[in-house]
């Protein structure tokens, strides 16, 4: 919505732009730029990323000066790294995805979006050993500090089915608990019970409390 946005502000601006240029008597621009802007602003209007690069840069060559122009390429930069990354991510090639971001910061590295998108790219990068540190784990102390860590590392990218399987695994924390409790009580008794059944088969072999001699 912000690059339709974006791109219907510029074609108004062009519009408005051309009428003042020939105001000034300037002279005006070759046939071919006009078709290369036309092109530019349609492929802004479609959402065409791809083309708009190509075709703005091809503007910058004819008109470094032009900033507004800059501004646009560089947006849809942007958004067709963040589309071809999350191609990547949905391929399941998360070190593809976070190359092809790191490239794009490095071409625009004042880009915030793009700066945000690769912070997001980390931590799904370490995603997946969270998420298997949380498989693997046995114990409820074990399951809480796996869970601890998924929840934090992943707390910028916490979508509803992420926050869905947290919220079950905690109740699996909670089971574990009951069960690690119900295994310790069952364990004393069954010490007791075993303990008993020895004083009961061999009553003389009882050790007898230590005596203290009085000083």
């Amino acid at each position: 919505m912000k690059a339709n946005r974006l791109a219907s502000t510029a074609l108004l601006l062009c519009l408005f732009l051309v009428p003042g240029c020939e105001k000034k008597k300037h002279s005006a621009p070759p046939s071919a730029r006009n078709d290369l802007v036309a092109r530019f602003f349609s492929s802004l209007k479609n959402g065409d990323s791809a083309s708009a690069v190509i075709q703005g840069r091809k503007i910058q060559d004819m008109d470094p000066a032009n900033e507004f122009v800059r501004r646009l390429v560089e947006v849809q930069e942007a958004n067709e790294a963040i589309r071809a990354t999350q191609r990547m991510v949905n391929a399941g090639n998360i070190d593809g995805a976070l190359k092809c971001i790191n490239q794009a910061l490095e071409r625009n590295p004042n880009n915030s979006q793009i700066e945000r998108v690769g912070r997001k790219m980390r931590q799904l990068r370490n995603a997946k050993t969270l998420m298997r540190n949380m498989a693997l784990a046995e114990s409820a102390s074990e399951m809480s500090a796996a869970m601890a860590a998924c929840s934090t590392g992943l707390m910028s990218n916490m979508t509803p089915e992420l926050k869905k399987y947290l919220d079950q695994y905690e109740k699996d924390i909670e089971k574990q608990r009951q069960l690690e409790r119900s295994n310790a009580e069952k364990e004393k008794a069954d010490s007791a019970a075993r303990k008993a059944q020895l004083e009961k088969e061999h009553p003389d072999e009882t050790p007898s409390p230590k005596r203290t001699d009085a000083k």
